[in-house]
């Protein structure tokens, strides 16, 4: 298939180097969310408490790249954005 895609002029990703990138993105956010916002320490007594902590995660963390982009920063410099 992808010869086939690229014979006729499209862009073909090998997929091992696509799974190799989707990789990275996941562990840089997993890394951010674990050590930056300390998903790692939560203890919620319930699973919809838990959804609830990570809903507003993934809200801080878009909140943050949005924030940095419209500074003109790294999207991912949470460092001096995010003081704890």
């Amino acid at each position: 298939m992808a010869r086939y895609l690229a014979a006729r002029g499209y862009a073909v990703i090998e997929e091992d180097a696509l799974v190799e990138r989707l990789r990275q993105i996941v562990e840089v956010v997993h890394g951010k969310w674990t050590e930056v916002f300390r998903l790692d320490e939560e203890r919620p007594h319930t699973f919809a408490g838990f959804q609830a902590r990570l809903a507003a995660l993934m809200a801080l963390h878009n909140a943050c790249i949005w924030i940095n982009r419209s500074l003109g920063r790294a999207p991912l410099a949470f460092a001096d954005l995010v003081d704890w």
